[in-house]
């Protein structure tokens, strides 16, 4: 675009800015919204920022204005004011901003607030993106950064699902600050690193630059504090000073007892046995009889690309309804009310997944192995979903009931699992 072009909208968004006409258009009805009119001023700002052309006075209004900003503006402001070196304020913007963000895994979970649909253009990646961008802009060697990273590229993922449509705003976001991130990243190649615990060498890379995975037992790297809990602590070092390295560590573990009891890292997980012909939870059946399994996930926040490994006790083995010699017989039972709604009421929650029988389910994949049933789904929304599944007792015995595990497939540290215990299966009457 021609620097006239560009002038001229300058001119224009000063004259707004400090003049305001009142427009007369479809969505004139917003700017009735205070943090619609300030997001209006905050847009003007940044673009009169990037030109050239810094407002300063809008600027130091608009920080005057703190809370009165909506989150996601709170953290464009910060970097607006990082580009005339203001990096003060800037901080003190995005330690407010920080506050209510968490990290899951190895992603960063964003407040509701970020989201909060008060404009037109909502987003489900800008917020995100924006902070990112703030941070590398004031404070790149932040540790959300890299949980940021994570979280826009899942976006990304995400989106190639078919799970959300991208506007331009979402992918100029997202791809700003992936590649101003991914620029600062070069700058720490070609110097060597070194993750060690104590004197221990874990991992040693020559360039820092090459993302490179690898795993190490945790024999003899725990410590216990005194409250029982067992704590690993590592460091990472390199002679040559240069841009920050981000890192994650993901533990994975092989219980030496049966586990009976659940676990919620993010994800919960319940999975129970009933009959066939009735809704009557069992843990023994006799060879022959069929089973429905059915298994509840239940997620607090958006996941993504959730993956439920269900392992059956070896005396049950699913039963692939999609056969035609795998007929079942009918039953005379009353379907409780499909129960995979998301909570939020979200418009778009019934774009994927699909249906079976009449019932949509979110667990748009499923595989049905000799051992196990394995259900995916690409998306799934905050609330409570079922999916089930038919099984026949096979082989007569006692049998361990392995506990039901969700993860979500590009972020480990997010999973689930069901309780565990035994599962009989009686011998036919001869």
């Amino acid at each position: 675009m021609s620097d006239t072009v560009l002038g001229r909208l300058a001119d224009y968004l000063s004259t707004q800015l400090h003049n305001p006409r009142r427009l007369y258009i479809p969505v004139a009805y917003f700017w009735e919204n205070r943090k619609a009119w300030l997001a209006e001023q905050t847009a003007a700002v940044d673009f009169l920022s990037r030109y050239g052309r810094p407002d300063v006075p809008m600027e130091n209004s608009l920080l005057q204005t703190g809370l009165g900003l909506s989150w996601e503006d709170r953290a464009l402001l910060a970097e607006i004011l990082a580009r005339r070196r203001q990096l003060e304020p800037a901080r003190r913007i995005l330690a407010d901003v920080l506050r209510d963000v968490r990290v899951e895994g190895r992603r960063a979970v964003l407040p509701e607030e970020s989201s909060a649909k008060y404009f037109y253009f909502q987003s489900g990646v800008r917020p995100a993106a924006r902070l990112l961008s703030a941070l590398l802009a004031v404070e790149p060697a932040n540790s959300m950064v890299g949980p940021l990273v994570e979280t826009v590229a899942q976006r990304g993922r995400a989106a190639a699902g078919g799970w959300w449509w991208w506007d331009t705003q979402d992918y100029a976001a997202a791809a700003q600050a992936l590649v101003t991130y991914e620029w600062q990243r070069r700058q720490a190649a070609g110097r060597p690193l070194r993750l060690s615990h104590g004197a221990r060498v874990l991992l040693e890379s020559p360039d820092a630059g090459v993302a490179r995975d690898t795993s190490f037992a945790l024999t003899g790297l725990l410590a216990t504090q005194p409250d029982g809990k067992q704590v690993l602590r590592v460091s990472l070092s390199s002679p040559t000073p240069g841009a920050p390295v981000f890192f994650y560590l993901t533990v994975r573990e092989v219980p030496k007892d049966r586990p009976v009891r659940p676990a919620d890292a993010g994800i919960k997980v319940e999975r129970w046995y009933e009959r066939y012909a009735a809704a009557t939870p069992i843990t023994s059946v006799a060879e022959g009889d069929l089973v429905r399994v059915k298994v509840r996930i239940t997620v607090p926040v958006l996941r993504n690309f959730v993956v439920v490994d269900d392992a059956l006790p070896a005396g049950l083995e699913a039963v692939d309804l999609s056969l035609r010699t795998a007929g079942l017989p009918p039953v005379a039972r009353e379907e409780p009310e499909n129960e995979n709604e998301p909570a939020g009421g979200e418009a778009d929650a019934w774009s994927y997944g699909w249906w079976d029988g009449g019932w949509w389910s979110p667990f748009d994949h499923r595989e049905l192995r000799d051992d196990r049933v394995v259900f995916v789904a690409t998306t799934l929304w905050p609330g409570t979903y079922t999916t089930t599944y038919v099984a026949r007792a096979t082989t007569p015995g006692v049998f361990m009931r392995p506990p039901a595990h969700a993860e979500e497939m590009y972020n480990p540290g997010v999973n689930g699992r069901s309780d565990g215990g035994i599962f009989t299966v009686t011998a036919k009457p001869k």
